[in-house]
């Protein structure tokens, strides 16, 4: 029983962010700014995680990410998705405490399309 506590005090602080949140992606980029709703603590060693999903589509987007001289939009890359399968970034740093998550997508083929994000915090690896 003492381990199984010590373990939820130990991961639960990295899963921070919850829930997702709905977005528009234009058909031109960079795509409005979506935000998530919810400030992430973030600080020091941390990186954020984002997931993403969009149906039947074409999409590049960028997420933000935090160091601790600056935030900016980092291209997380185009994806093709004919199932909704969740798409997860590499690790961004953010290591500045108190900062609002944020996407923004375009579907270039198309005349625009929804997508939900949701994002979580791990350790720096």
């Amino acid at each position: 029983m003492l381990v199984l506590l010590c373990l939820i005090a130990t991961v639960l602080p990295w899963t921070v962010v919850e829930g997702m949140r709905s977005c528009w992606a234009d058909s031109r980029g960079p795509g409005e700014v979506c935000r998530f709703g919810t400030v992430v603590k973030g600080g020091g060693e941390m990186e954020i995680s984002y997931n993403f999903t969009f149906p039947f589509s074409q999409i590049c987007c960028q997420a933000l990410s935090c160091t601790n001289t600056k935030c900016s939009f980092m291209r997380v890359g185009c994806h093709t998705n004919g199932n909704i399968v969740p798409i997860q970034t590499a690790p961004l740093p953010w290591e500045v405490p108190n900062i609002e998550p944020m996407m923004r997508c375009y579907e270039p083929p198309g005349m625009g399309t929804v997508f939900r994000f949701s994002a979580a915090l791990v350790p720096e690896s």
